[in-house]
């Protein structure tokens, strides 16, 4: 199963503040809602 391997990294670089969800892939329910408010921090 390819699932389980591990995914490359991904580089983000982000310098405003932004919003953030974890999400359940089979309900699209949201489990977790968050904000940073000063990435560089």
């Amino acid at each position: 199963d390819l699932r389980a391997l591990p995914a490359d990294p991904v580089v983000l670089e982000i310098d405003r503040p932004f919003l953030f969800a974890l999400r359940d892939r089979e309900t699209g329910t949201v489990l977790f809602l968050g904000r940073v408010l000063d990435p560089t921090a």
